[in-house]
């Protein structure tokens, strides 16, 4: 009879340790996609931010060209 719940022990343990396990890879998983996400959504808004200041930039030296030259 210990033998019987010996085992029964042992098998519940390993089911345990395989739910636990099977979790902490899907939650890695989920968690690994999310930041891939926020990075690429960081990159998209540097991007965007770069090539907005080029662009002020240029206005800035059209505006400083055109102030030149009216004096």
């Amino acid at each position: 009879m210990t033998n019987l719940l010996v085992l029964a022990v042992n098998v519940h343990v390993g089911l345990l340790f395989g739910i636990c396990v099977l979790a902490f890879l899907a939650g890695y998983m989920v968690r690994s996609s999310f930041i891939q996400a926020c990075r690429k959504k960081i990159k998209d808004l540097e991007r965007d931010m770069l090539r907005d200041n080029a662009r002020i930039l240029e206005l800035e030296k059209e505006k400083a060209d055109l102030l030149r030259s009216k004096q």
